[in-house]
């Protein structure tokens, strides 16, 4: 593969962003990300509104311990 590695050029992008992007640390970080998410499946028509209760795209198997939402925060 020609260029510079994925995971290189990725850390490079994040490293000069303004926001820090982590794991979301608690239940309020988390429903920021499951907020987002529910803001762009409903954008893009995969589910309505009614579909995601206070908006949040979440599932039943989204424990801390099942999955991992990145947030990207201002510095």
């Amino acid at each position: 593969m020609d260029g510079v590695p994925l995971d290189a050029l990725v850390t490079r992008m994040l490293t000069r962003s303004p926001f820090d992007y982590r794991v979301a640390a608690d239940d309020s970080e988390r429903g920021v990300a499951y907020r987002l998410r529910g803001g762009a499946v409903i954008d893009r028509g995969w589910r309505t509104a009614d579909d995601l209760p206070g908006g949040m795209a979440t599932r039943a198997w989204n424990t801390p311990l099942s999955s991992v939402s990145c947030v990207g925060f201002i510095r």
